[in-house]
């Protein structure tokens, strides 16, 4: 007897949509490792059927909000390096850095370095 691996049909050992959404409402128990992978390949499968044009615009917008970080950290080191000490400067812009990616979070901007297990999941499943 051989099951059905095609990505449509999802195989019985495999939780259906809803199966995740009980295991996880009102439960105190911590997850096992198996409902958390599962979890994690059904996220990653999702992603991977959003609009590819949705993909690309978040990617493109999330690489300009770091962008903005390089940006703030040289406007710190043309506007403060001759005002303030150098290790002054260099805290300050170090700090600047991390502005970047507060952004992609309140923008909800996808970064691939955020999810690399995420695009793996669905290829090692065989779901993508």
């Amino acid at each position: 007897m051989t099951a059905d691996r095609s990505p449509s049909a999802p195989s019985s050992q495999e939780p259906s949509d809803e199966d995740l959404q009980e295991s996880h409402s009102g439960s105190d128990q911590p997850s096992t490792y198996g409902e958390i992978l599962a979890e994690q390949i059904w996220t990653a499968v999702h992603e991977l059927e959003r609009p590819t044009g949705g993909l690309i615009l978040s990617g493109f917008s999330a690489g300009l909000d770091v962008g903005f970080s390089v940006f703030f950290m040289a406007i710190a080191f043309s506007m403060f390096g001759a005002d303030f000490s150098d290790v002054g400067v260099r805290i300050f812009a170090a700090n600047l850095y991390s502005f970047g990616f507060i952004l992609v979070i309140l923008g909800r901007s996808e970064l691939f370095t955020e999810h690399t297990t995420l695009a793996v999941f669905p290829v090692l499943n065989r779901r993508a």
